[in-house]
């Protein structure tokens, strides 16, 4: 089972680690003040945005472009 398909080419990351490597950072929406997730979003090669599930401990490892929703 794969980690993540993109609907739109169909480029399949076998894992989060390869999804992570092919991917490129665009930034973090938060969801404040609830804080129940944020989301990590990335670019597909075919430009299409797909994002990751991050919790809020992961949120303070990554880079730190972010924008509000």
């Amino acid at each position: 089972m794969a980690y993540k398909v993109c609907k739109c080419c169909g480029q399949v990351y076998k894992t989060e680690k390869e999804f992570l490597s092919k991917t490129k950072f665009i930034g973090i929406q938060r969801f404040d003040p609830y804080n129940i997730f944020n989301l990590e979003l990335r670019d597909c090669k075919c430009q299409t945005t797909l994002a990751r599930k991050l919790s809020n401990s992961e949120v303070r490892l990554t880079p730190s472009i972010a924008f509000a929703c």
